[in-house]
Parts: C-alpha cells; sequence; structure tokens
C-alpha cells in the first residue's frame, strides 16, 4: 500500500470514529480545535498527577521451609552426605554429594526473579520481605546425580 493510500485510510477511520456514538468532536478529538491559540491569561493549569495510594501489605499466614530442609538435612547425616551452602536469608544454594554449580550467578539471578517478582506485585512483600526471615529463605537445591536416593526417602503425605 503507497502512502497516499494510507493517508486515505487514515481519513475514513477518523471519520467513522467521528461518526461513532458517544463521539463528540470538542472533547475526544484527535486534532486540537482550530481557532486563534490560547492567550494564557485564564488557561486552566495542568493538574499535577496523584500518585495512587500504595496497596496495603497483603497479610501471609506461616511460611517456612523448616520441614523440607529438616528432612533434607537429616537425610544427609544419616547417609554422611556433605552439603556446601551458599547464600543469605533470603536464598540460600545448597550443594549435595559434591554437586558443581556457578553459585554466585545462580543466587543473584534467584534474588533478580523475586525482585521481579515483588515489582510485579506492588511490593507488597509477598515473595520476599524487605527484612529476611530465617524461616522464610528459599532454599535451591543441587543434588550430585542422584545423592543417594533423596526422593525416595521423603514421607508420603
Amino acid at each position: 500500500m503507497s502512502l497516499p493510500h494510507i493517508g486515505a485510510v487514515c481519513v475514513i477511520l477518523l471519520g467513522l470514529l467521528a461518526g461513532s456514538p458517544g463521539f463528540t468532536a470538542e472533547e475526544d478529538a484527535p486534532f486540537p480545535p482550530k481557532g486563534d491559540p490560547p492567550t494564557g491569561e485564564n488557561d486552566a493549569k495542568p493538574e499535577t498527577p496523584v500518585p495512587a495510594p500504595a496497596a496495603e501489605p497483603v497479610v501471609r499466614g506461616p511460611v517456612t521451609h523448616k520441614p523440607w530442609s529438616d528432612e533434607l538435612r537429616a537425610f544427609c547425616a544419616k547417609r554422611k552426605i556433605e552439603i556446601k551452602e551458599h547464600g543469605d536469608l533470603q536464598v540460600k544454594l545448597l550443594l549435595i554429594g559434591g554437586a558443581q554449580a556457578k553459585a554466585p550467578e545462580i543466587l543473584r539471578l534467584a534474588k533478580q526473579t523475586l525482585d521481579g517478582y515483588e515489582l510485579w506485585s506492588g511490593q507488597q512483600e509477598i515473595f520476599s520481605r524487605k527484612v529476611p526471615v530465617e524461616s522464610e529463605t528459599y532454599h535451591l537445591v543441587v543434588f550430585k546425580n542422584d545423592a543417594g536416593g533423596f526422593i525416595r526417602f521423603l514421607p508420603r503425605k
């Protein structure tokens, strides 16, 4: 489609819009009204945008990793499997049975993901708190091979 045809299509679409119910030429016109430009004496000043009120934090029930991390540590202790721990109160990376991983990079990406989730959810501390709580630490666990069958070890509920 050549450029003159695109202009004609736009004029037709604007004409259809102008003829649609609820469209008023003065309020919703896509172009400024013709006539003398405003003098500035009685012009309304642009409104200052008012920020939306902050959402109230979502009340969370108790969240804890303890049942799973305690089972994991008991499993490793029973079988004398080494656990290397990296990270902090927000996210911990556990390398089980000699597993190798780029811990700093994995932890950085995990925190970046949590920060993104927090931003997406309105920073209500749904996914991570500003001040981390030990019982809510996220655990990323990497096993070397099957590390002795931890999945088979977990109790079924």
